[in-house]
């Protein structure tokens, strides 16, 4: 198709800008010039592919044996275990390029559940398309690509959001139905701050409406909504079911990686107010690694929502319908406060649920969904020649303006007088840009800043041209910021090639010994943090290479040290502890070849759970706790060997109610669909 026909064809459908625009922000990823790094590719990565490779062997993964010596995986809140989507990428392969499609697919879903959102709201089209792809390519995203269960819950976000206004526009059924699937989709997706984040999200928009109408005649208006909103919680509940009774059942003696003595992570996840709104201008700024706010962790900080949608979110509070604006004003402040430093931080403590997470930074994409909202207000008047707006926004703009050269001239003055200016390139260019400082950091962003500005002023009464400055500002400042936060600058070939030499290293090592620290060293490198957790091998990873394990475990090695399981052998009999036994696992069964003349006892280093049976010749044997986490089995005489089980009967049958629940959801919606087609016809 020629590029002026392509053209027209866009022009004509422009719900297809945002889609192309996402894309072209993600070019990177897509055509595999870089790649997903940290905590995606050393803990969700291997998660992904502990889960593939067990479903395509016909086993279920009720238990990873490699996750801190044995934990049921069902409770791990950073497990997608209940996503439909994720078995379905699971059943394709468990190669990384199929866990990266599995993450691009959910940043277009994300992408259209913005769309859908602003169409909500009543924005116009030029309006939804700038909004989908800022929430999408925005500080939020581009930070967190290194943590692929964020990046998920963050897609399925705006289509809570989207449900919930339209189930109090329009009660309906159908609307609660979408509602409660998605209130699911968040919950059990792989990170239990969104879900934790949510009813609070709720709340403060409810009240923020009380507050903007008469209380009693909201009240009456929206009962049929509210009783309808109580069946999405429950319909959620329901096929919430499974994950909550494994969380809860793993809940006394439930650990996130490692052990949390003070208050560092919410130290390293918040950051200054400072900073944030630093941010909003200058996101390189924020995330320069040599940034004067290094005791914030950098891939918490950035929020730049655009610069198109930052004037508009400015010229959106002082219009007159600030009393409709409340609520999402009410959201920003609150979720932006128990994000930042300082003593606001201690609601984060004081709150209900949020002491269940490590991180409060987070949280922030609620503040940011919320801003882009409110910019949308402004932005649809623009869009939809309202004239009243264009005043507000040329003083904006002269201020932003008149703020940013003050800025630069300063940075240059401090900067030539101080020397930070200069680069040095002795280590390459590439290294050189990745290691630049937080001055010319603000210099060089100022400058483009300035340029972005001028543009948008000079073509502040051209539409079109202010919809593609928008765009074109959003998907660059993405690109200038990927390397520094959300992915790695070496390709996918590159990052399969480590994975593969780990993997090959690994599996190459002969015995049934706990494969130790020491022995898995050769093997770590930048992608691959614990070789353990793609192999069949039993071994050591570091605390918080995981997400979740036992307290048992935790405290075990706290007492014992790293150094006890060198050269220890999964399985051993008491009457000869230097011999490791052979084993076979995977997560439903451990067979171990021994034979013993006399009573013995079978050591095995997996974590004891009420859910292992044993047997021995058809035989039922009893397992106990041996050293208050592992698992110990007193064997008779001539025993040949020994089969254990892992079965959660529990956790067996409930699976049942997500699966029946999903496919009555699936068959209502499709039934609704197609009687609404007919009907239209």
């Amino acid at each position: 198709m020629p590029f002026s026909t392509a053209f027209k064809f866009v022009k004509k459908n422009l719900w297809l800008l945002p889609l192309i625009a996402i894309a072209i922000a993600y070019i990177p990823l897509l055509v595999g010039f870089m790649s997903i790094k940290n905590d995606s590719c050393v803990v969700s990565y291997p998660i992904f592919y502990f889960f593939s490779s067990q479903l395509q062997h016909g086993i279920i993964p009720f238990w990873h044996f490699n996750m801190h010596f044995g934990f049921a995986l069902l409770a791990d809140p950073g497990t997608p275990f209940l996503n439909p989507l994720f078995w379905m990428f699971a059943f394709l392969g468990s190669t990384i390029n199929i866990y990266v499609l599995y993450i691009l697919l959910h940043l277009f879903i994300g992408g259209y559940g913005m769309f859908l959102l602003s169409k909500q709201l009543g924005f116009e089209i030029k309006t939804s398309s700038i909004l989908s792809v800022a929430y999408i390519a925005g500080g939020y995203f581009v930070s967190h690509l290194q943590h692929a269960n964020g990046i998920i819950e963050s897609a399925y976000l705006p289509f809570a959001i989207n449900f919930l206004y339209a189930l109090f526009k329009k009660p309906t059924l159908k609307n609660a139905v979408w509602l409660g699937l998605f209130f699911y989709l968040i919950t059990i997706s792989g990170y239990p701050g969104f879900a934790i984040g949510m009813p609070y999200y709720i709340i403060i928009l409810g009240v923020g409406y009380l507050v903007t109408h008469k209380f009693s005649l909201a009240f009456t208006q929206n009962k049929k909504a509210g009783l309808l909103f109580i069946l999405s919680i429950i319909i959620a509940a329901i096929l919430c079911v499974p994950f909550l009774y494994a969380l809860f059942s793993n809940i006394e003696n439930f650990q996130r990686g490692s052990i949390i003595t003070d208050e560092r992570y919410l130290h390293e996840g918040g950051t200054s107010p400072l900073i944030g709104l630093i941010s909003l201008l200058f996101p390189l700024a924020s995330v320069v690694q040599n940034s004067p706010f290094a005791s914030s962790d950098i891939s918490w900080n950035n929020i730049f929502i655009g610069l198109v949608p930052l004037i508009f979110l400015i010229a959106a509070i002082r219009l007159k319908q600030i009393r409709i604006l409340l609520p999402h004003i009410f959201i920003v402040l609150f979720f932006l406060d128990i994000s930042f430093e300082g003593q606001i931080k201690q609601l984060f403590f004081k709150l209900p649920l949020f002491n269940f997470l490590r991180y409060n930074g987070g949280l922030r994409i609620y503040a940011m969904l919320s801003m882009l909202i409110i910019a949308g207000t402004a932005l649809h008047n623009y869009f939809t020649n309202s004239k009243n707006v264009l005043a507000r926004l040329q003083t904006i703009i002269k201020t932003l303006l008149i703020i940013v050269v003050s800025v630069f001239l300063i940075t240059l003055i401090v900067g030539i007088i101080n020397h930070t200016l200069n680069i040095n390139t002795a280590d390459g260019l590439v290294k050189s840009i990745l290691h630049i400082g937080f001055t010319p950091a603000i210099l060089l962003q100022s400058g483009y800043v300035i340029i972005m500005l001028w543009l948008i002023k000079k073509f502040l009464y051209h539409q079109k041209r202010i919809l593609f400055i928008a765009l074109a500002d959003i998907i660059f400042c993405f690109w200038i910021n990927l390397p520094f936060t959300g992915l790695s600058i070496k390709s996918m070939p590159s990052i399969q090639q480590d994975i593969a030499a780990s993997m090959q290293y690994i599996d190459d090592i002969k015995g049934y010994n706990i494969l130790s620290k020491d022995v898995q060293q050769p093997a770590i490198n930048h992608v691959v943090y614990a070789p353990a957790l793609t192999s069949n091998h039993i071994g050591f990873i570091p605390l918080h290479a995981y997400p979740s394990g036992k307290k048992t475990y935790f405290s075990f090695v706290e007492k014992n040290g790293e150094a006890y399981f060198n050269h220890r052998g999964v399985c051993y009999l008491a009457s000869d502890t230097s011999t490791a036994l052979p084993y076979k696992i995977n997560a439903n069964n451990i067979t171990i070849e021994c034979n013993t003349q006399h009573t013995d006892t079978l050591y095995i280093h997996q974590n004891f759970d009420k859910n292992w049976t044993a047997e021995t010749q058809n035989k039922s044997v009893e397992i106990t706790s041996w050293q208050n986490t592992f698992m110990q089995i007193v064997l008779p005489a001539n025993t040949q060997n020994v089969i254990l089980k892992y079965n959660d009967s529990v956790a067996n049958k409930l699976l049942i109610l997500p699966i029946i629940g999903l496919i009555a959801i699936i068959v209502y919606l499709s039934t609704s669909y197609f009687k609404n087609n007919k009907e239209n016809i």
